[in-house]
Parts: C-alpha cells; structure tokens; sequence
C-alpha cells in the first residue's frame, strides 16, 4: 500500500469506483483471494496468453468467476497491488451467457446469488414487486448474512485510507495521534477528544474495507 505520510497521495479526487478499489484492495480476504487465483493461475500451462485448459484445469476458471461474483468484478480478480481500478458489476447486473452457465453448472445460485428471469413484454413494476417477494424469502430460507454497512461521510474516506495503511505500516494509534496531520493539530488541545475520533474513524475505515461494494450501491 501507499506510504502513510504522503499526505498528497490522499487528497487525490477519486471516482466511485476507485474509492471502492481502494477499500477492496486493502481488505485482508482479498488479498487472499487474489493470492489463491493466482496460484491456481500459474499452475495452468499457456502460452504467451493463452492458457491450454485441460479437464484438471477447470478449476481455474471456476475459481475466477465465483471470485469475480463475490467480489463484483467483471474479469479476472484484480491484483490489490494495481492503482488502476478494476472494472465493477455491482448487484443487481445482466449476467451474459457465460455468466449463467458458471452459475447453474457452478453451484452458485445455491448460495448467496439469485438469477430471475424477466418477460419484457409485461409490465416491469409488477415483475419487480413479485421479484423482491421472491428475494426477500430465499434469503431467509438460505439464512444469508445481510450485509448493511453505513456509508459514513465521504468528506473523510481520505483519511480512513490513510489510518488504515499507517497502521498496516505499524503505527499504534498513540503514534498516529502524534505523527498523521489531521490528529497532531488537535491533539495538544484536547487529547481525550482526538482519541475518541480517532477510535471512531478506525471502526469506520474497518466497515468500509470490509464491505466495499456498499459504495457503489
């Protein structure tokens, strides 16, 4: 990740779904996600770009496509250490023929996705109402974790970034008070006062890394 103490580095103006890379690609599963693919990747003969699939390779499409659904990318699982941002599919999108495939053949419409189909000649508005009826019971039926992140003020996604990577550097929290700009300032006139923002904006940049899809929803 980036050096905590390039204030420069996080005054950047971002786009929706670069604050959603950032926060993904700080999130510790992953970063193990990724690491697991690309070790099912290298594994596959190819050339050049070319992977020559064989029946024991299947795997490493498999695993490509529940991690692009999982974690709403529309092509391989990107690298965390790239800058550029990914491109996203946020829920609720057209799956292509191949998309359907992986999940009927794949296992994954038994778990926390749902594919529904849509008759255009009808109305829609009634086809949506009958679909969230149709949601709302198969994710109680499957007991399915819902997932209900608050978005928290955007004015300070910046520094969330910044405390999360300044702490992956090994900062404790009584260094960050001293060492990051937004807490020195304030720190020598109410201690008490920067610990409590300082916890607060901990836990917030903890949810956003946990759940960063829930910026684009």
């Amino acid at each position: 990740m980036h050096n905590w103490s390039d204030e420069a580095h996080y005054r950047k103006t971002r786009t929706r779904a670069q604050w959603t890379w950032e926060f993904m690609r700080r999130n510790h599963t992953y970063r193990q996600d990724y690491a697991s693919f690309d070790e099912t990747r290298k594994a596959v003969p190819r050339k050049g770009f070319v992977y020559f699939i064989q029946k024991k390779e299947h795997d490493f499409f498999d695993q490509g496509r529940a991690l692009c659904a999982t974690w709403g990318q529309r092509d391989w699982i990107a690298n965390p250490a790239r800058e550029e941002a990914p491109a996203f599919v946020p829920p609720p999108f057209e799956p292509t023929d191949e998309d359907l495939g992986a999940y009927f053949d794949d296992g994954l419409q038994d778990g926390e996705f749902v594919t529904l189909t849509f008759d255009l000649r009808h109305p829609v508005p009634p086809q949506l109402e009958r679909a969230a009826k149709v949601l709302m019971r198969r994710r109680k039926q499957r007991g399915v974790v819902v997932l209900k992140p608050k978005r928290w003020t955007p004015s300070r996604w910046r520094l969330y970034l910044q405390i999360l990577d300044a702490e992956e550097a090994g900062l404790t929290r009584a260094e960050m008070k001293t060492k990051i700009g937004h807490y020195w300032r304030l720190y020598k006139d109410d201690k008490r006062a920067v610990s409590n923002r300082l916890s607060d904006n901990l836990e917030h940049a903890y949810e956003l890394r946990e759940y960063p899809l829930s910026l684009l929803l």
